[in-house]
């Protein structure tokens, strides 16, 4: 122990001494939210104490236990990223002759990374112009690293999207994609590295003995918007995000291998073919499935899309459906801005969830802004109609209905433009700024759930949003439960920013109400409670209700619903008029959440890891100074809740027919699994206890059945006294046991 305790001690020594000089500041970066905010104050380069050292810095990180002798996965971490061969080697090295295991570590979040490659690759004028919109930096600033650690520290750039979007429409092109997690850049040797975008899911491993020993390659992985694509024909679709690997023509020793998902469902209803060219001037060249190549081939399985090579070109998968049964992936994201005259112009546009971020990009350059966070649908090859219905009289959509023919929907990313009228003048002094809309998708046979959005049709501020090089998002893809990235159906967090539906100052403005259609809650069960909050946050206690109402749609509000089936009554969550808006107006009325008690919606938000909304209640409570101060278990998700919701995110696609098989639902065509558990709850055929859960477990079967099953044995012996806990421990270790 002795040993290791010293080898520990001269690890961190060895470790601190590649980040000296102006390295140190890539160290003070990485470890910003590591060390405690009364040390990270002292960490400006000028003023630091003295005794501030890299070897301070990493000493802090032992002294809260963030390393340890046996867990040194963020130092490892932290040199991979800022590229230190040296600092990562040497790492490597004491993991090995130590014989640890750090697979499930802390390591810097997705967000830090793509800062720090952002930033590595800014220059001088991405500086200026950080310099120029943030009044408060000052002129002594004199590099970015500097600036973005003071940017942090005033909580004026922090993982929000609504700040990373302003941060990044500063920086140039390079680094803004770095930002986005749309481009990575790594020096690569012969020992090999892997290469991953969060956006699109791209994954690109160099092999060990790929590269000359001795030799470096600098390697670049790139989501790019390909406009270019060959000509397709009727049932053809491209489903992959278009990747581009670089050096272009670079040859390898050994094939490497790139990866990603694809956007085709039922994968044995399609057929495939590997799209490659070598320069971005050539024409794409068609590789079968079943091709003799040696340069290149491919394989799919899951979802996944897998490509050995040997050298580096353009790649991406166009798909052809054999029949109606092979679906297709798509994203709907709807937008919006005010126009002059008491018009609104909404926008619905339909793409591939790989090009979510560079969508989002185009609309805001021209001022529109994002109204939901993307929805997750299935497309068949039809013809889809869109529908556009308002909630309010004095407005009029016209042309409510437009169809996008079959053609166009697999191959392009088609939108289509409504155009809303105010019938009458507006009142003067009228307090509705929010109008609320549905978007219909509907196909022949297949049944797409309908969208709400809040549109800000305030007159007296225009809609201009971000600046025009603007349209970063803090994560990327799809909310959870959409089913659009490969496995899981998620991607951790919603690709638009934080103000969705709802601008800044667009809820309630002081003294001001919000009409009964805006989906915005009054809030008078929280005055009726007593509750003598200034009226800045009670309004902005109203905002946020708005925009999180805006997180919870489509397949995603069916999850909301599932979570609050323990809160709210059985009529008001099966209401099928309700929207997410309703569901958490009604946890106001009943008391569950208030201006100054968020507790319950920081539970909803953290299950069901919706990172959008996430971000949202966390700013609310750091904007107001809301505690989460309240233990009662009224505030909280109860943990079966929480595990059943982990649970039905892991189903196997057959788990629905055999739970509606099981219990006799097929009379009800149930098309999901969260209307069935909701049916079956309400039923009381499935609720929290050991019998129940056990049954329904053996009706999921894989991962999702053993989820379910630890969770009986852990905390089904909740309330019981000690004779009623041991025989019950004792029948679940056997059921387990048996299976």
């Amino acid at each position: 122990m002795g040993d290791l305790q010293e080898e520990f001690i001269q690890l961190k020594l060895d470790f601190s001494k590649y980040y000296e000089g102006e390295k140190y500041k890539w160290l003070r970066f990485c470890l910003f939210g590591h060390v405690p905010a009364h040390f990270q104050i002292k960490l400006n380069t000028k003023s630091r104490p003295t005794s501030f050292t890299e070897n301070f810095l990493i000493n802090k990180l032992s002294d809260n236990k963030t390393i340890t002798q046996h867990k040194v996965n963020l130092l490892l971490d932290i040199a991979k990223v800022t590229q230190l061969k040296g600092a990562e080697q040497l790492v490597i090295q004491y993991i090995k002759d130590n014989n640890i295991h750090n697979a499930d570590e802390e390591k810097l979040s997705q967000y830090r990374r793509q800062l720090f490659q952002a930033l590595s690759e800014s220059d001088q004028s991405d500086l200026q112009r950080v310099i120029s919109h943030y009044d408060d930096l000052g002129t002594e600033i004199k590099d970015i690293w500097d600036a973005v650690y003071k940017l942090e520290m005033g909580l004026l750039l922090e993982d929000n999207p609504e700040k990373i979007i302003v941060f990044g429409s500063l920086l140039g092109i390079d680094s803004k994609k770095a930002l986005n997690g749309q481009i990575m850049k790594l020096s690569v040797d012969s020992d090999g590295r892997v290469l991953h975008l969060q956006d699109g899911d791209i994954t690109l491993e160099v092999h060990q003995g790929a590269i000359e020993k001795g030799e470096t390659v600098n390697v670049s992985l790139e989501n790019i918007l390909e406009e270019d694509m060959p000509v397709l024909h009727p049932h053809e679709s491209i489903i992959s995000p278009i990747v581009k690997c670089g050096p272009e023509g670079t040859i390898f020793h050994k094939p490497c291998l790139l990866s990603f998902t694809h956007d085709a469902v039922n994968e044995e209803f399609w057929e495939f073919t590997l799209l490659v060219k070598d320069h971005i001037q050539d024409e794409w060249k068609q590789i079968a499935l079943t091709n003799d190549r040696k340069d290149v081939h491919f394989t799919l399985s899951k979802g996944r899309c897998y490509i050995t090579l040997n050298h580096f070109s353009f790649y991406g998968l166009m798909g052809r459906a054999r029949s109606a049964i092979g679906r297709k992936k798509m994203v709907l994201e709807v937008f919006g801005k005010m126009l002059a005259n008491d018009e609104y112009q909404l926008q619905t546009r339909l793409c591939k969830s790989s090009d979510v971020k560079m969508v989002e990009e185009a609309h805001r350059k021209i001022g529109e802004q994002p109204l939901i966070a993307p929805v997750g649908i299935l497309s068949m090859y039809k013809d889809m109609k869109v529908t556009v219905t308002v909630s309010k009289q004095e407005w009029k959509v016209q042309k409510e209905e437009q169809t996008v023919k079959a053609n166009d929907l697999w191959r392009t990313e088609p939108y289509k433009t409504f155009l809303l009228k105010r019938k009458k003048k507006k009142k003067k002094n009228s307090s509705a700024k929010v109008l609320k809309a549905t978007v219909l998708l509907s196909q022949e046979s297949n049944n797409i759930d309908p969208v709400e959005v809040n549109c800000d049709v305030e007159t007296s501020r225009p809609n201009l949003g971000v600046p025009s090089s603007a349209g970063v998002s803090s994560s990327a893809g799809v909310s959870s439960g959409t089913g659009v990235s490969s496995g899981t159906g998620v991607s951790s967090v919603a690709g638009t920013s934080s103000g969705a539906g709802v601008s800044s100052d667009a809820g309630v403005s002081s003294g001001t109400g919000v009409s009964s259609g805006t989906g915005v809650s009054s809030g008078a069960g929280a005055w009726n409670r007593g509750i003598r909050q200034d009226s800045k946050t009670f309004d902005n206690f109203r905002i946020l209700k708005a925009r999180l109402g805006n997180c919870f749609v489509g397949e995603i509000y069916r999850c909301l619903r599932f979570l609050l089936f323990d809160k709210l009554d059985v009529g008001e969550i099966t209401n099928q008029d309700f929207n997410a808006n309703d569901l958490l107006n009604k946890l106001e009325d009943k008391g569950l959440i208030s201006p100054t008690n968020v507790n319950l919606l920081l539970e909803i938000t953290n299950t069901s890891e919706i990172q959008q909304a996430k971000n949202l209640v966390s700013k609310y409570m750091t904007d107001n100074k809301v505690e989460n101060k309240h233990t009662d278990k009224t505030f909280k998700l109860s943990l079966y809740r929480k595990q059943l919701f982990k649970t039905l995110k892991q189903l196997d696609p057959d788990a629905l027919h055999n739970v509606t098989a099981y219990y006799d639902l097929t009379k009800y065509s149930f098309s999901n699994v969260w209307d069935a558990v909701l049916h079956l709850e309400k039923e009381e055929e499935l609720a929290d206890n050991p019998d129940k859960i056990q049954i329904f477990a053996d009706r999921l079967g894989g991962k999702a059945r053993k989820i379910l099953l630890e969770y009986n044995v852990v905390e089904g012996n909740s309330g019981k006294d000690e004779k009623e806990t041991a025989e019950y421990d004792k029948k679940v270790i056997i059921k387990i046991f048996l299976y």
